[in-house]
């Protein structure tokens, strides 16, 4: 079916489905906008090499109304990577982030909290040239070369 000008509309009244065999299928839409729709769910599912979005100009945006959006990894996890100007989560009102195993954060330099800053757990070390801090059930032990207390 080719429409050289003007406008192509199919209705389908209950289900519908397109299947390729043993081939790709592309839509390209040059001059307008391609939007999907669905009063239930829309899904994309990519066997093998995935579901890849890419957002030229203006960049991808996600935005999930009543239950949010979740993005989950399986076996290599979820990777997410800012070139530019990096990469920004927020939380409003709260921010929450979780390792099983380990967390970290790794950068020349690392600002915490504007305000109070309360860190918990069994074990407080805090480690910089040849100095330590450690808090623990023990007590407090300041360690270092030299110890200046003013």
């Amino acid at each position: 079916m080719a429409v050289e000008s003007g406008t192509n509309t199919e209705t389908v009244k209950g289900n519908s489905s397109l299947t390729i065999q043993a081939g790709s299928r592309t839509v390209d839409v040059t001059g307008g906008d391609y939007s999907a729709t669905s009063s239930q769910a829309v899904l994309l599912q990519g066997k093998g090499a995935g579901v890849g979005i890419i957002g030229h100009v203006e960049g991808v945006s996600m935005l999930g109304n009543g239950q949010g959006v979740s993005i989950t990894g399986n076996d290599a996890g979820v990777n997410v990577v800012g070139n530019g100007n990096g990469v920004r989560l927020f939380g409003r009102s709260t921010f929450y982030a979780e390792g099983s195993a380990e967390a970290t954060i790794q950068s020349p330099v690392v600002n915490i909290g504007d305000q109070e800053v309360r860190i918990f757990g069994t074990k407080i070390v805090l480690q910089a040239g040849g100095g330590s801090i450690t808090i623990d059930a023990t007590g407090v032990t300041v360690a270092g070369t030299i110890v200046k207390i003013n």
